[in-house]
């Protein structure tokens, strides 16, 4: 895969577990994203979209992450309410920020995303 086609499937997976299209995966679909972005790390082209693939990387483990720290949260009755209502925030942000990686990909722009465009995983 050239740059450009690397970039897009780069997000394709968050994308694709935002809107359901695996309804019948349940808890699993949650990790779909990041096997779709292992995917587009080995057979793409790792050193022309760095950008894109690091900053899906980093909406995929802040999804995973807030996922399951919501879910192990929403076993304490109290709790449950603020955890469901940060997870739909973080729901939101990683599908706002998703679109928006999406649409720079498309467009073949190599530009950062506000607050987690400086943050290097892969270097």
């Amino acid at each position: 895969m050239d740059k450009k086609v690397t970039a897009i499937v780069a997000y394709v997976g968050i994308l694709a577990s935002m809107f359901g299209v695996l309804p019948g995966l349940g808890k699993l679909g949650m990790f779909v994203p990041l096997i779709v972005w292992i995917v587009a790390y080995c057979a793409g082209d790792k050193n022309g979209a760095k950008q894109h693939l690091n900053q899906s990387l980093i909406l995929i483990i802040l999804g995973l992450a807030c996922s399951i720290v919501c879910w192990v949260l929403g076993f304490i009755p109290i709790i449950k309410i603020i955890a469901s209502i940060l997870n739909l925030a973080v729901v939101v942000i990683t599908l706002v920020f998703g679109v928006w990686g999406l649409i720079t990909a498309i467009k073949g722009e190599d530009k950062k995303l506000p607050y987690i465009g400086d943050i290097a995983i892969l270097k």
